[in-house]
């Protein structure tokens, strides 16, 4: 049985009681995160810059390129074998949806991991230099640039935003 605690900030922790509940959980899950994807949010690809935008938290990206990821593997000693199957992973996250990058925010001041593309938006280069530039705060100039592209993108498709709204 799936039990849920909800979060003070909004989100949730999940525990199931069998790996099946889990993998329905996590199935579901993606296919309510790929639902809500905007055709600008598709073009996020290797080595873009983005943003991402959780609970009382402003977290910067940088996406790898596909190739820097299995080279940063190979220097630290993957085998032929293992660069083939993390070049099969990185290809079916990307598929779908996730991208794997750098993340910096406020709190943590970078680590690696992925993120859906549902939970992102592409930015400049400059927008996340100045970003690391500014101790990883968002300025004004940026909520009010990207909440109106987001708007300007969800109502061309006729999508409301939902949860994955950039800024605002």
């Amino acid at each position: 049985m799936k039990e849920e605690a909800k979060l003070p900030y909004g989100g949730a922790v999940f525990s199931f009681s069998t790996m099946e509940e889990f993998y329905e959980h996590q199935e579901q899950a993606e296919i309510a995160a790929n639902t809500n994807v905007v055709p600008a949010q598709q073009e996020i690809t290797w080595g873009d810059y983005v943003i991402r935008l959780v609970p009382d938290l402003v977290v910067w990206g940088r996406i790898y390129a596909f190739g820097e990821i299995i080279e940063m593997e190979a220097e630290l000693g993957a085998k032929e074998d293992e660069l083939e199957r993390t070049k099969l992973r990185l290809r079916s996250l990307y598929d779908r949806g996730y991208r794997y990058g750098w993340w910096s925010s406020a709190i943590e001041p970078g680590e690696p991991g992925d993120a859906h593309i549902s939970t992102l938006w592409k930015i400049t280069q400059e927008d996340y230099e100045r970003a690391r530039d500014s101790a990883w705060m968002l300025w004004p100039e940026i909520a009010h640039r990207l909440h109106a592209e987001f708007v300007r993108a969800t109502s061309e498709e006729g999508k409301d935003g939902g949860d994955s709204t950039p800024a605002g």
